[in-house]
């Protein structure tokens, strides 16, 4: 599989070291709009980019911060046929109980226990504890050394 992930940026760079301790993903890439990144090796382009590169990458995470921004590049993506892979930090520990929706980032040291949903498009941070049965709207952000108590609905964040 081939990750083209769309957001350079700090948020971007962590998931691709993210991706690539799981270890599943053959080649990693770039789109961002900055110029700063332009003369990456890593970056191949810039987000226009998106529906030209379909048959060299199967897959697209969006490392947006921008919850908003996040879901319109994510239903773009989408209708391009885009695989939208959920990475999970192999240092996180995540019940095979829970549900993750595609497109989601778990960070390293978050806690997501039995039953607890995560919903699309979703970042959970660092340190981070999902107790049982607590549900994450899609595309929200929850923030690093947050605790997000059982049976809690979080709506979708800005």
């Amino acid at each position: 599989m081939n990750l083209l992930i769309i957001g350079a940026g700090g948020h971007g760079q962590y998931c691709m070291s993210i991706a690539e301790r799981m270890n599943i993903f053959d080649k990693i890439s770039f789109l961002d709009d900055d110029e700063r990144y332009e003369l990456s090796d890593i970056v191949v382009g810039k987000i226009e980019d998106l529906e030209h590169l379909v048959n060299e990458y199967d897959s697209v995470f969006v490392a947006i911060g921008n919850n908003e921004v996040r879901k319109k590049l994510y239903d773009k993506a989408r209708l391009l046929g885009y695989k939208l892979p959920i990475l999970i930090d192999p240092h996180a520990s995540v019940s095979k109980y829970c549900y993750i929706g595609e497109g989601s980032v778990i960070f390293p040291c978050a806690v997501l226990e039995t039953n607890c949903h995560v919903s699309k498009g979703c970042i959970i941070s660092s340190n981070t504890t999902i107790n049982r049965e607590a549900y994450i709207s899609d595309y929200a952000t929850i923030h690093s050394n947050s605790v997000i108590r059982k049976k809690v609905h979080i709506e979708k964040t800005h």
